[in-house]
């Protein structure tokens, strides 16, 4: 999906959070798939966390919710520079510090009834990030 900021670009990849197991569409999928990454436009720098779950177990009504938590334009530059501490910033396995504490802030965001697009922002504590909505 494009950026919500500029319209102009395809959103990159900053770090994939959280991931709970397989994609939809690949061998070994089965039934419920989430995952959680922070993104960001390489062009006006705008960032968000977007949250996409997955549920098929009606195989005739499959349920794709996608929530997407947009963060001030200053935290992507802020989350690039933290994230160089992290070994894997694209692995959801990882187990840093950073991972960590994005992980434990990224499960905790609301899940607000309706999916789509909520404000966030970016707090450091410690040299360790965590979203608030």
């Amino acid at each position: 999906m494009g950026c919500r900021a500029c319209q102009k670009h395809d959103l990159a990849v900053l770090a994939c959070v959280d991931e709970s197991g397989v994609p939809p569409g690949e061998r070994g999928h089965d039934i419920v798939y989430s995952r959680t990454v922070i993104q960001s436009c390489p062009e006006c720098r705008a960032s968000e966390v977007e949250v996409y779950d997955h549920d098929c177990f009606d195989h005739e009504d499959v349920f794709d919710q996608y929530r997407w938590y947009v963060l001030e334009r200053s935290a992507a530059e802020q989350l690039r520079g933290l994230l160089q501490a992290c070994p894997a910033p694209l692995s959801a396995g990882c187990g840093c510090a950073v991972h960590d504490a994005l992980r434990t802030s990224c499960r905790a965001l609301p899940s607000p009834g309706n999916p789509g697009i909520h404000p966030a922002r970016l707090d450091v504590t410690d040299g360790l990030p965590r979203i608030r909505a």
